[in-house]
């Protein structure tokens, strides 16, 4: 993870898993979504909440990646 954190939202699909916002070891809350590639092993920094979440869920629905 490249900015790690706790209290997020996450959720897999196949060899993809997706986290998205959370808090930092400073107890700011994030708006970071990150995935990460089991298969190569890379993470990827994705296009950011568009406010902060923490204490959320993440599913995949028809495609998508939701924080509820």
């Amino acid at each position: 993870m490249n900015e790690p954190r706790w209290m997020l939202a996450s959720t897999s699909f196949k060899n993809i898993a997706i986290f998205a916002g959370g808090i930092d070891q400073s107890g700011k809350v994030m708006h970071v979504v990150e995935s990460y590639h089991s298969e190569i092993g890379t993470w990827k920094t994705l296009p950011c909440l568009i406010k902060p979440w923490k204490l959320s869920s993440g599913v995949f629905m028809d495609g998508k990646f939701y924080v509820i």
